[in-house]
């Protein structure tokens, strides 16, 4: 065999001779596309590689030994026919003895060769060819062949179609040559064909026939440097590809090197770089390949790997102006590679390049302004935009209505091991300016929230007409939700990021309640774009989801997006965008889209975007766009994507799928002891309690005996009550309802893509329908409820608590100077260490000695020692005095029969019922405990730690620790032993009389009113003698939770205590805990220093006892009230300085007291006013510590606004206010006509009238005008109650109803507590002035002048 190879093509006749080398065999494929004849040669070699003779590029590789065809880089699809084949080994044909005939059109037995397709077996070869025997189309005559190799005697003639003329392109001159005759003939003289002309006044074209014409002309120009420009042959078109994950260490020639190999037509290799601020350049590991037009992505197939490195390549993008420019002159339509005009700086245009340009001030070549050519600004630019997008755009864009394209899966994947909880990501993404995105509240048509019309309604309809229900995750953008709104979904958690200052916005995340997550802290813009992240566990990773809704006059930063993917593990941002690009099947791009996409290339992010739009305008402006998109640090964390077309908004619902596993954590199941069987209860907890009384000597005894008796009641608890998980409620529409829905969705997007009149007049009718269905639906949902409410069964009550309760809600982050707290666990620690934080600041208050002293004595007192060694618990024995009166089991029984049924129990989780279902046994049992803990003087350290539950309180910033009330639940059996002590404390100090009469809290037959009427009937009979009453009102601060221990103690022991109660107490108020639970997460246990327990019956006796020495230091000027923690001190006097002086000095002298006893005065809280009947105003004010607390008009004192003039304007105003918002929240009880209008009245009576009166025995004698407002309410009410018309006349409507108005039920209210006050206990009381008047109100001119009665 000769190393030379003959080869004569069988239309022109031309021989060709290739050079096969020894050591890597090569059959050259000679092609005359599109029809010719293609000679096939065969080798010894078992391989054969068939190669493009134009631009020598390896198309086909065939293997014999496998008899694989691989189709390397085809820059088109390459079809072939073959008649017959038959390959052997050892021969090489002869084409001037052996032809086959192979067209690309003239039989229909084809081979595709594609990606990994194997030739035919002959066999397979025999039957196809006699398929196409039947099938030959006549113009396609049938030849017949008995042998492969035969010559085609009798072969027809083909002649093959005349090649395409060749396009040259032109070359452009810059204006026109000064001589232009001579300058053409020149041209024309080293040109084998006539050249063309063409002038426009700023450029000359100069257009020839060939290429060989047009490579003399460009070198002629280039030698005597004429300014021209021009571009380059189709053929000569450089594709560009861009390959990610591979090191940025890795230089381009190496890369180059390793692509050659297997694509020869590769031409060069470039890095990408990036300008840093300080001037520097950073290399990207972002390689740009330069390669021939035949080049395709399929061609990098072979290349799996460069130096054992997996990479991913795509096609190279430009920056998305769609405008070429030239980065030699600056100018645009052309590039640098074909351009010989003088170069020009890209900053000021002068004639150097840019690395030798010095000038500071910018200016374009182009259009002179004070930017950079390169400029997105440049006016120049944007006319070359206009003109390409016009010469570009088709006349008239098809698009397939949304409504009619089912959803589609990308990224098909072998199925993988789905999310065993449902965690599918349905991302809600809709609304427009007029209206709210989807967005989800507890029922599908709840009223309107924050005075939006409900999306999250919308939201949870769109659910159910798709037939789904809502995902394990939920993203939500534009849900028009404040932060005073709340939000509550059954079975889910919602974490919001609301908007304020401004209407619409927000974004919200509705999570599975058994999914644990964790709150991220992401930056804020107010005026920018809104994220919300959380952090999930998913197979076993960190997975940190992002919740985005970017408006859409809002720039897109790219640095918040960078913010955004710094998370470690699996990162995915899901929102609105607003980012228009053709890339994800947007018609045009915008500025967020060049943006996201920069982004997406440059940080080598994944975009997932469904094929279908996402948002469809109803405006009927502009066009359907994808503007709702998923981005993610790894491509394999999404399984699926598609648009849920069935929505009823202008963005539709977009459907995700994760890959994987998510950590899920069970509800802990529930005793539900509504199902308990009481009988077998009683059994087992007889069965479980011995018979045998143990020990119960020292205080180790007494603990075991509290554990021993909690676990045997809870083991009787688990035999007679089964478990529950709580399942949320779910509300669904009627099916006929759902049905219009759908139509009325599917019409408005027929109106959406065709803009018929008739579609918009449809949509309108079905939307009124909706409308009325759904409005129809509610009110017989409601009516059947109100049927069957009453006040006999306190149903008609539970609604109404339902009704006038603020709602669930979800602990927010809570955030420090110092700490973020995210998850529940971090949350219930940083509020756990504030609650202690608050108990522990009062033991450094006060005075040092005094403490001292204080201290010393308590220890003396306790432990009998004069060191600070206390006595070990278990060393606690019987005191030389005789222990308090022991407990009996009658005893016991009284206080459990009091006890409440609705209170939540403590750690134990023993309610108050199971107690009432006690046996004799269980209550001996209790008793002894009982009696051993007050014989030894030692309370159980198992009832000492408290279960907290943090309330925010209202108005107050919910990420804040100090914005919530700690609720702390007690043992129920523990209760019950302090009510048992507090019975003990209190025989002993009602006999000695320890709490002063004037102060009125925490007492037996005290209430506000009482305190309220003493302090008032003094005020106003001064201001009947025309003296002038200055008042103080001091507000403690925590006073409950900053009681200093020892000094309570030291009260009980001046006060002469019996010493087995002093160490009673001592044992119960040192070493308590606290555990603050948030969720299903309980903090660690942390001791309080200082403070007495909440929630105990013993803590309010003991702050008065505590407190009882403060109220005593009024003397015969300065009077003190008291009411728990609240002071007020008021003194009267014919002189405004005497008054304000003797309260100004009884004041500095409470609060030092109160300093010295470790009580703190917030002074932001106390107020003072004035009482005086003269109309000249008193500019004065006095001091707490260093705050100024000036005499205001009017106060608070007890629920109960004062003013100065003692008018109660004020106070009706407030109250009328409060009783209107009462009448508004139940106001869809007092309007439905299921309820009879005896319950309604019964209603008013409850909730809204002890509002208006509230305190009336004080104010009883306001204005006749100011009681007329309290009285329309009242009118307002009993309307709605009886259902009659505005213009009934209201007197008559009350004597029908049997129902008093106002002016006689306070005159009513008012005799019947004056009566009261003659057998009251209290001596002030008794001695209380109660004002009455001989008309209603006072005049103007004396309003201080009024008649009064001492009762």
């Amino acid at each position: 065999m000769s190393d030379i190879l003959q080869v004569r093509c069988l239309v022109c006749g031309e021989c060709l001779s290739y050079r096969r080398d020894s050591t890597s065999p090569l059959i050259e494929h000679l092609r005359c596309w599109p029809l010719c004849f293609l000679p096939i040669l065969m080798s010894e070699s078992k391989v054969i590689n068939l190669h493009c003779p134009n631009c020598k590029t390896l198309l086909v590789c065939f293997d014999e030994r496998t008899g694989e065809m691989t189709r390397i880089a085809p820059s088109e699809p390459f079809v072939t026919s073959v008649a017959e084949h038959s390959m052997e080994t050892g021969h090489l044909i002869d084409f001037e003895k052996t032809r086959i005939l192979a067209s690309v059109s003239g039989y229909k037995n084809r081979i595709n060769i594609s990606d990994g397709a194997r030739l035919p077996s002959p066999a397979t070869m025999a039957k196809r060819k006699a398929a196409a025997s039947a099938e030959t189309s006549p113009a396609t005559p049938q030849v017949p062949v008995s042998n492969s190799f035969e010559l085609l005697a009798n072969a027809p003639e083909i002649v093959p179609d005349a090649p395409k003329k060749e396009f040259v392109p032109p070359i452009v001159l810059n204006g026109k040559p000064a001589n232009i005759t001579q300058f053409i003939t020149d041209t024309r003289k080293v040109t084998e064909h006539d050249i063309r002309v063409r002038s426009n006044g700023r450029n000359t074209k100069i257009i020839v026939a060939s290429r060989k014409d047009y490579q003399k002309v460009y070198d002629l120009y280039k030698e005597r440097n004429v300014q021209f420009f021009s571009f380059a042959f189709k053929d000569d078109h450089l594709k560009r590809f861009v390959l990610h994950d591979l090191p940025e260490t890795f230089t381009p020639e190496v890369i180059l090197a390793e692509l050659k190999r297997a694509i020869p037509s590769i031409t060069s290799v470039s890095q990408m770089t990036k300008k840093l601020e300080n001037g520097s350049t950073r290399k990207l590991p972002l390689f740009i390949v330069t390669a021939k037009k035949d080049v395709t992505i399929q061609s990098f197939s072979h290349v799996r790997a460069i130096f054992y490195h997996e990479y991913k390549v795509e096609k190279f993008r430009s920056g998305g102006t769609n405008v070429v420019q030239c980065y030699k002159c600056q100018n645009f339509g052309h590039t640098n590679r074909f351009c010989n005009m003088p170069e020009r700086c890209v900053r000021c245009g002068q004639a150097h390049s840019a690395k030798e340009c010095k000038e500071t001030i910018l200016k374009c070549p182009n259009c002179s302004e004070n930017h950079s050519a390169g400029s997105l600004n440049c006016k120049v630019r944007h006319l070359y935009m206009q003109r390409n997008v016009s010469r570009n755009s088709p006349k008239k864009v098809e698009r397939v209505p949304a409504a009619t394209v089912p959803p589609i899966t990308i990224n098909k994947r072998a199925p993988a091991k789905k999310v065993t909880e449902g965690l599918s990501f349905s991302e809600v993404l809709g609304g427009t300016d007029k209206s709210t995105r989807p967005a989800q509240v507890n029922s599908p048509t709840a009223p309107s929230v924050g005075g939006h019309s409900s999306a999250m309604s919308d939201f949870i309809k769109d659910m159910q007409i798709i037939n789904r229900e809502l995902q394990g995750l939920n993203l939500l953008q534009m849900t028009h939700l404040k932060p005073h709104t709340k939000l509550y979904t059954p079975g889910y958690i919602t974490v919001r990021n609301d908007r304020v200052g401004r209407n619409g916005g927000g974004v919200a995340i509705l999570l599975k309640e058994s999914i644990p997550f964790r709150q991220i802290d992401l930056p804020t813009d107010p005026d920018g774009t809104e994220t919300l992240g959380i952090k999930v566990i998913l197979n076993n990773r960190s997975t940190t989801i992002i919740n985005v809704y970017n408006p859409p006059n809002v720039v897109l930063k790219e640095c918040l997006l960078r913010n955004l993917f710094d998370y470690r593990g699996t990162v995915i941002v899901a929102g609105d965008f607003n980012a228009r690009h053709r890339l994800w099947h947007c018609i045009r791009k915008n500025a967020n889209g060049a943006t996201l996409y920069d982004f997406v290339m440059n940080r080598g992010a994944t975009l997932f975007a469904p094929e279908t739009p996402t948002y469809v305008p109803s405006h009927g402006k502009g066009s359907q766009s994808t503007l709702d998109l998923v981005l993610a640090n790894s491509s394999r964390c999404i399984s699926s994507i598609s648009t849920l077309t069935e929505g009823g908004s202008d963005h539709l619902p977009v459907y995700f799928e994760l890959w994987g596993t998510p950590q899920t954590q069970l509800k802990k199941p529930r005793f539900d002891f509504r199902r308990t069987d009481w009988g077998v209860f009683r059994c087992a907890l007889n069965n479980v309690i011995p018979t045998a009384r143990p020990p119960l000597g020292t205080a180790t005894d007494i603990d075991t005996a509290v554990v021993t008796f909690t676990e045997e009641i809870t083991t009787a608890v688990q035999a007679s009550t089964p478990t529950s998980t709580p399942r949320p409620q779910k509300l669904e529409l009627p099916e006929e309802i759902l049905d219009l829905i759908r139509d009325k969705n599917k019409v408005r997007r027929l109106w959406q893509v065709h803009r018929r009149v008739e579609d918009k007049r449809a949509y309108n009718r079905l939307h009124k329908e909706v409308r009325s269905r759904i409005s129809q639906w509610r009110s017989n949902r409601w009516d059947e409820l109100l049927r069957n409410v009453s006040p006999q069964d306190n149903s008609l009550w539970k609604l109404t608590r339902r009704l006038n309760r603020q709602g669930s809600w979800t602990t927010p982050t809570l955030r420090t100077d110092t700490t973020t707290a995210t998850t529940d666990l971090e949350k219930a620690e940083l509020l756990a260490q504030h609650f202690a934080a608050i108990n522990n600041n009062s033991v450094n208050r006060g005075n040092d000695s005094f403490n001292e002293k204080v201290e010393a004595e308590v220890r003396r007192l306790i432990t009998g020692r004069t060191n600070s060694q206390t006595q070990d618990a278990s060393e606690v024995g019987p005191n030389t005095i005789s222990s308090p009166k022991h407990a009996t089991p009658r005893e016991i029984e009284k206080i459990i029969k009091k006890l409440k049924n609705n209170k939540s129990p403590g750690s134990d989780g023993i309610p108050n019922t199971v107690l009432k279902h006690f046996t004799r046994k269980a209550l001996v049992k209790l008793t002894n405990i009982t009696n051993a803990i007050l014989k030894h003087a030692y309370y159980p350290t198992h009832w000492k730690t408290a279960t907290v539950i943090a309330l925010p309180k209202p108005g107050k910033p919910t990420t804040e620790p100090s914005s919530y009330r700690p609720i702390s639940l007690l043992s129920s059996l523990a209760k019950v032993v302090d009510r048992i002590i507090l019975n003990r404390l209190t025989d002993v100090g009602d006999k000695m009389r320890i709490i002063p009469d004037n102060q009125f809290g925490f007492r037996r037959n005290h209430a506000t009113i009482h305190q309220l009427s003493r302090v008032v009937s003094h005020i106003s009979g001064n201001m009947a003698k025309r003296n002038i009453t200055a008042m103080v009102l001091l507000d403690s601060e925590k006073a409950f939770d900053t009681v200093w221990i020892e000094g309570l103690i030291q009260r009980l022991a001046t006060y002469s205590f019996p010493s087995p109660l002093i160490k009673l107490v001592s044992s119960y108020l040192t070493d308590r805990e606290i555990k603050v639970r948030v969720g299903n997460k309980l903090s660690a246990p942390l001791q309080l220093a200082a403070g007495l327990p909440q929630g105990s019956v013993m803590s309010p006796w003991l702050f008065n006892i505590y407190t009882s020495h403060l109220l005593k230091l009024q003397n015969s000027h300065v009077h003190i009230a008291g009411f728990a923690d609240d002071l007020a001190l008021y003194s009267s006097s014919v002189s405004a300085k005497n008054a304000i002086n003797r309260v100004r000095n009884a004041t500095h002298h409470m609060i030092k007291e109160l300093n010295l006893w470790k009580i703190n005065v917030n002074a932001a809280k106390s107020e003072a006013i004035l009482f005086t009947p003269s109309r000249k105003q008193v500019d004065t004010h006095i001091h707490i510590r260093t705050n100024r607390i000036p005499f205001s008009s009017s106060v608070k004192y007890l629920g109960v606004h004062i003013d100065n003039k003692l008018n109660w304007n004020v106070h009706t105003k407030t109250t009328n206010k409060l009783a209107l918002s009462k009448l508004g929240r139940n106001y869809c009880l007092f309007r439905s006509s299921e309820i009879n209008s005896t319950h309604k009245l019964l209603l008013y009576k409850a909730i809204v009238r002890p509002t208006l009166t509230y305190g009336c025995q004080v104010w009883h004698t306001v204005t006749e005008t100011h009681l007329q407002k309290l009285q329309i309410t009242q009118n307002k009410c009993i309307r709605l109650a009886s259902g009659q018309p505005i213009r009934t006349n209201t007197l008559e409507l009350h004597k029908r109803l049997n129902i008093p108005t106002l002016k006689d039920f306070i005159e009513k209210m008012t005799d019947k507590f004056k009566l009261s006050l003659l057998d009251h206990p209290n001596v002030l009381t008794r001695n209380t002035h109660i004002t009455s008047k001989a008309k209603w109100g006072p005049t103007r001119r004396n309003p201080g002048a009024r008649r009064s009665t001492v009762i």
